[in-house]
């Protein structure tokens, strides 16, 4: 996301950083996967940029997998680790197998869960519509851009 010194945003793709300005791909090509052809990007000079919000692209969905595979992993261990058979005369016991598949459902769930709030924490880079600030933080930018060529084609904001 960008954030602008007047107050309004705009979401989307960074697409590439410039010496004085990013490239972003609208999020309507993102939906309909396209790759932008001539005019569809956007330039955003840095002296109008107030602040960038960066996520990793699939950042969710890899945290989201990553999660739910440890919890599961995890929870499987636990649930053999932690079994012990019934001494009792009327107690229902399951057997190992099913104390390690229920520790798999639980620590799926919540390792689901955690998973969704590391893939879900983004970057800010404070720009303040300063150059200076702006080279500062040029470099960490670089990663994020999905392209490195210039020289495709944009628009300037509406």
């Amino acid at each position: 996301m960008v954030k602008f010194t007047d107050g309004e945003s705009a979401e989307g793709i960074l697409y590439t950083v410039q010496d004085s300005m990013i490239r972003v791909m609208p999020k309507s090509l993102v939906k309909a996967n396209r790759i932008p052809t001539e005019g569809e990007l956007l330039n955003f000079p840095v002296s109008g940029i107030m602040l960038l919000k960066i996520r990793k692209l699939n950042a969710l969905k890899k945290g989201l997998w990553k999660g739910a595979l440890a919890g599961a992993v995890s929870g499987a261990l636990l649930g053999y680790v932690l079994y012990s058979p019934c001494q009792e005369p009327f107690c229902l016991d399951f057997g190992r197998s099913f104390s390690i598949y229920v520790g798999v459902i639980n620590g799926s769930v919540g390792g689901t869960g955690i998973g969704i709030l590391l893939g879900s924490s983004n970057e800010k880079f404070q720009i303040k519509g300063r150059q200076e600030n702006y080279e500062a933080l040029k470099a960490q930018l670089l990663p994020f851009a999905l392209s490195s060529s210039p020289e495709a084609g944009s628009r300037e904001r509406p």
